[in-house]
This record gives C-alpha cells, structure tokens and sequence, in this order.
C-alpha cells in the first residue's frame, strides 16, 4: 500500500521517474544478486563506503511501514535510492535496529528488550513440536513455501525463529497449578475468544502490517457482544493518534460507559503523510534562495535520526553531501548545529539553528559557501510565513513573504507542491498538515491546495522576482 500510494501522488511519482513498485523490485533483484556498494556521510565528518543488502533493504522497509509518518519516510529512502545514493535506505535501517551510524555498534535502550519481545512472542503459542532442531527445521521447510508465495519480504516471516529454540519446559504440573500452554509442545491453541455478556472493541487499519485488518475481522466475527471500528490506511495503532473517529468511540467507551452507535464503524485515514520531495542534488536545480533553505529545513525535519530522536540526548548526523548537523534540547527549545552541511551539493551551511514549540517557529543563521558565499538568516513562522535576509553573492538580500503571497508565489512558478509545500504545511496552512517537531500526533486535515490557490487574490510583499 505504502507504494501504491506513492504512484498515487505526483511529487512522489516525480521523484521516482516510475512506477514505484517496479523501482522497489528492480532494486530488491539488483541486491539480490550482490549487495551493492554505497557512500554514507558519518556524524563525525568524512565518510565511509559499506555495503547494502537485500536483507538490510526488507529489514528498513519492514521497520517503517508501522505508521503515516514512517511510510513517507520510506518513500524518500526509495526515491533516494533511484538516485543511486542508498544512504536514507541506511539510516532506516540503522534506526529499525538500533546501530549506531557511526560504528555500526548496537545502542542500549533500555526501554526495549529482546528477551521481553520473544518471551511474550514465543509464548504466545507452541512452535511446531519436538527437538528444538526439529522445530526449526519444520519452520524453515515451511518458510520454502512463503519464499515463492510472497513476491516482497519473505524474509520477515524468519523473525520469529527465535521461537523454535525457546524453551517448552514439560507437559507436567498440577491440577492447582497446570504448565503453560504454550510450554505443552503440541497441544492445541486456546479457543477463539467470544466473550459472552462482554461489550467488546476490536480496532483495525487496512495497512496495518503487523497486525492485519482481516485479524481484527476474524476476532469481531466470533463476538457474541463485538464492535469493529476499522480506519482506511493509518498506523499500527490507531487510537490516541490524533484521528478524532476512532479516538471518540474509545474514550466515549472507556469514560462514558457508551457504547458505538452501530456495530462496525469505517474511518477516514490515510496510507501515508503528504510526501516531502527529496532535495536535489545540485544545488543549481532550486528556483531561488527560498526554494534552497525551505529544502534544507524539509531535510532537517524529515531525517530520519531526527525523526527517531528522544529529544534529550545531543545527536550528530552526517549530511549527505559533506559536513555534519547536531541537535539537542535546551530547555523547551530545539538547537541546531551546522557544520558545513550540506543537503544539495554547491550549498554547504555553517551556523545554527532553533526551533521554538510554544511559537512553532523554526530559525536557520547560517553561512552559506558553495555556488556563492554569503550569510543568511531564514525564518519559518507558524502561520506559515517565510523570510530570507542577509547577503548572498555580494549581493543584499531581504524577502519577507507572506503566507498569502507564498501561495500565490508558488501557484504561479508551478512550485505549489514542490519543495516549500512541506516547510509550509507544517506551519499553520489550511493544508493537510504534517507532525510538527514538537508534538509529533498532530492531527491531519484535506489537500491544501485548493485552499491556497483561494488565497492567490492576496497582494505580494516582498523583493522582486529576480532577487537570486
């Protein structure tokens, strides 16, 4: 769905140049043949070259189908990629399991555990039965059969063969105290659930990889007091995510003692957020100054160590090409540390930045060295507002712009959904809008377009046309 979504939306299209499930398995063929060789930008400065394979490619896209959000940040990763540059593909693969991409080493995190996932995993049910050699070996036959059956990441259904090796235990115990079922090898599941006199929720979303919505349709249809609510599209988890149908039915249910009013419910949603464009890269490609530090601020938000971030610990990347980036929070504020980083070649930034939550207000004052010096201040404001000061080129700079005028601007140089459109949509349009960096479950809302083309009667304020 994730991909079909992708053809479904122009920006996305355009960045890919084809249809992007034939991109993905043109990919996935060339990595199945050998992994291929790729440059990463380290957090330190400098680079490395490392290898990808078709193993790290499933793991990265299996790690970022869970949600709207993360489904966006694939598709970038995959437009990347028809670029020949597998160093987003990397990053989602280095945040799904935790490495450091610097060393490569694992992060601690004590908030996950491995022993907990598969304690929970395995016991869930009985794995085959016999030796742990003979249950996985059964499970590996039986993964023959998923290998020709499923055309795209086969290779997850092996990441609960953990579970062949986990201990059963013994059919013993009492009658006051019985073995487990799942540590009685062979025995039968327990019965499905019906749950008599039991007013029953069962939630759902059709792309949901996790958890299937057919699941949640087998476990409502065997209710003997069941209500469906099921969301097109949307993340694993769809309560409390900001989508106010599911979220009132479960609150009216849990605070109120209220019952649904019918028995199965069908919500809005969607498969992915609003795509982001990938930045070029050539920094000759942008129209202007605007179009070059609303990219920059696209691809600071959109990486994906930042989207992944805690939010309290200092965290380097390495830009893609050349220079690093490092934020960190300082009280409610989010500071940022440019070092020569560059997102586009020909445009390398060194400075600071900042991002103020109460005001929603994002700061970029940064020397600017590539296809000309200078030194530029840019300013996103809530409202959606954007201006560009300083110098560039030798040149005075000074274009304060208008929400208003920033939408007649971009309708008219065909840019309405070019790079700008995500800084803006993040910022208080009338458009369907992304997380902002400080509460990542905003709540989204229509296509925006149509809204800003109505605004396009505004008058401009601001420099001339040929400011660049």
């Amino acid at each position: 769905m994730t991909l079909e979504d992708c053809n479904a939306n122009e920006d996305c299209v355009v960045d890919f140049g084809d249809d992007a499930l034939a991109v993905y398995d043109g990919l996935a063929a060339r990595l199945a043949e050998s992994p291929l060789p790729f440059t990463f930008p380290l957090p330190s400065g400098g680079t490395r070259v490392r290898f990808f394979s078709l193993s790290d490619l499933e793991t990265a896209v299996a790690g970022y189908l869970y949600s709207e959000g993360e489904r966006m940040l694939l598709q970038r990763a995959l437009a990347a990629a028809t670029r020949d540059d597998l160093a987003p593909l990397a990053r989602l693969f280095y945040v799904s399991l935790g490495l450091d991409p610097e060393t490569l080493e694992p992060i601690p995190d004590p908030a996950y555990s491995d022993a907990v996932y598969y304690a929970v995993e395995c016991n869930d049910y009985a794995v085959y039965s016999g030796s742990p050699s003979d249950r996985a070996e059964a499970y590996i036959r039986d993964g023959d059969a998923v290998d020709v059956s499923l055309p795209r990441l086969s290779s997850i259904f092996y990441g609960d063969l953990p579970c062949a090796f986990w201990p059963t235990g013994s059919a013993t115990g009492s009658a006051d105290s019985p073995a487990p079922e799942a540590q009685r090898s062979g025995v039968s599941r327990p019965q499905p659930l019906v749950a008599e006199n039991i007013p029953t929720l069962v939630l759902g979303a059709t792309a949901d990889p996790a958890t299937p919505v057919s699941n949640a349709e087998r476990v409502y249809s065997r209710l003997a007091d069941g209500y469906l609510i099921t969301t097109d599209g949307d993340a694993h988890v769809i309560f409390g995510r900001g989508n106010t149908c599911p979220d009132d039915i479960v609150t009216a249910f849990l605070v109120d003692d209220r019952l649904p009013e019918q028995r199965e419910t069908r919500c809005e949603g969607v498969v992915a957020d609003a795509y982001a464009p990938i930045a070029p890269a050539d920094a000759t490609q942008f129209a202007d100054l605007l179009e070059a530090l609303t990219s920059a601020d696209t691809e600071m938000y959109y990486l994906p160590e930042y989207d992944n971030w805690d939010a309290e610990t200092p965290t380097s990347v390495g830009c893609p090409f050349g220079g690093a980036l490092q934020f960190e929070r300082v009280d409610s504020r989010r500071h940022f540390r440019l070092s020569g980083c560059a997102f586009s070649a020909g445009f390398g930034m060194t400075g600071t930045g900042a991002y103020d939550p109460e005001e929603d207000r994002f700061t970029l004052d940064v020397e600017v060295t590539g296809l000309a010096d200078g030194q530029l201040a840019y300013v996103s404001e809530s409202d959606g507002a954007l201006s560009v000061t300083g110098e560039y080129d030798g040149q005075p700079v000074d274009v304060p712009l208008s929400p208003h005028y920033t939408c007649r601007r971009l309708h008219s140089q065909g840019l309405l959904s070019h790079t700008v459109l995500p800084a803006l949509a993040k910022r208080g349009f009338p458009v369907r809008l992304l997380p902002t960096r400080y509460a990542p479950l905003t709540p989204r809302f229509g296509q925006w377009s149509a809204s800003c083309r109505a605004d396009a009667g505004f008058a401009r304020r601001g420099a001339g046309p040929g400011w660049w």
